[in-house]
């Protein structure tokens, strides 16, 4: 499954509603003027402690359950058009 057609899809196909918030994330980092190496350190240290987080703390996501491998890969995929988008954004101007 590539999109999530409903909420017990989240977090097990490739992409889900949480997916335009890892794009946000991205786009923000570089907006902030982070470099693109720790922007990338960033976001795989989150989906690499994500499911731990989401074990520990469930009360603090909206959907506490863990990603799938392709949910993941998505989420820094995202991450990383999110970044790349907001440079070119920036060099439009």
């Amino acid at each position: 499954m590539v999109a999530a057609p409903r909420a017990n899809g989240i977090n097990h196909a490739a992409v889900d509603r949480f997916t335009l918030a890892h794009l946000a994330g991205g786009y923000v980092a570089r907006i902030f003027g982070l470099a693109p190496a720790p922007a990338a350190i960033i976001a795989v240290l989150w989906e690499s402690s994500e499911d731990f987080l989401k074990t520990t703390y469930p009360d603090a996501f909206p959907n506490a359950t863990h990603d799938s491998k392709a949910n993941a890969l998505a989420d820094l995929a995202a991450f990383g058009v999110g970044y790349w988008l907001a440079g070119r954004l920036k060099r439009g101007k």
